[in-house]
């Protein structure tokens, strides 16, 4: 694999995902930005669409989408799945990985 540098000539710090996995999680402040901002995009976006829905009654609210998904024979698996993925991934991951150290 080519190993990535800036136009400085220096590397890349590269992450790879095995080692981001394989370390023990730190739960201290560091000097990055914090992820607040995105989950307020995130949260925002959500309740605009679902206003949206709800006033225009033209698309359905993502919570009833998600019902409607969630009930049908084909997609239940994979929206359940999902589902699971996401939840593992922002609350059991944590607790995993603090259990390791």
């Amino acid at each position: 694999m080519e190993e990535r540098k800036y136009k400085s000539g220096s590397a890349y710090p590269l992450q790879k995902l095995f080692n981001y996995y394989s370390s023990p999680i730190d739960l201290k402040k560091t000097n990055a930005k914090s992820g607040l901002l995105g989950w307020a995009l995130l949260a925002s976006t959500v309740i605009a669409y679902d206003i949206y829905a709800i006033k225009s009654q033209k698309v359905e609210t993502l919570t009833k989408s998600f019902w409607r998904l969630s009930e049908g024979k084909g997609s239940k698996a994979p929206v359940l799945g999902a589902w699971l993925i996401i939840s593992f991934h922002l609350m059991f991951e944590k607790h995993v990985r603090k259990r390791e150290q």
